[in-house]
């Protein structure tokens, strides 16, 4: 919040949508990614106790069930994964959005200036003798 004697900072609002972006993203991304790590670890759990117990799976014939239910634990894995990825790429596209909304909006006030805005020295110095 802005007090009163403090001056106008016009990059303020040039970092508004991002911020808030980056804060709504973090709740999130830090709950999927807790989630994430909640449902790998039954699927490691249960590799391992699976390789430990290989002989009495394979006495008692039950490797198609614990087959199945190793699927059914490694969907639910790649479920919580999936929604990570995809909120990682709603972040992504949203800052490259403003990125190109702020190039677009500068290449056009840059375009649409008067010719003899800028000095010509300064051209001249910048850019050197050959661009002009």
């Amino acid at each position: 919040m802005l007090s009163a004697n403090r001056k106008y900072n016009p990059h303020c609002k040039l970092q508004f949508p991002p911020s808030f972006l980056q804060n709504r993203y973090l709740a999130t991304s830090r709950e999927l990614t807790r989630l994430e790590g909640v449902t790998k670890a039954p699927v490691i759990d249960h590799f391992s106790e699976t390789v430990l117990g290989a002989t009495t799976i394979r006495c008692f014939k039950k490797e198609k069930d614990f087959f199945q239910e190793n699927l059914d634990k490694i969907n639910s894995s790649l479920r919580m994964y999936f929604h990570n990825y995809a909120a990682n790429e709603w972040l992504g596209f949203r800052l490259e959005l403003i990125g190109t909304l702020v190039l677009s909006i500068t290449a056009f006030l840059m375009i649409s200036l008067p010719s003899n805005f800028i000095k010509k020295g300064i051209n001249h110095y910048i850019l050197g003798p050959s661009f002009l």
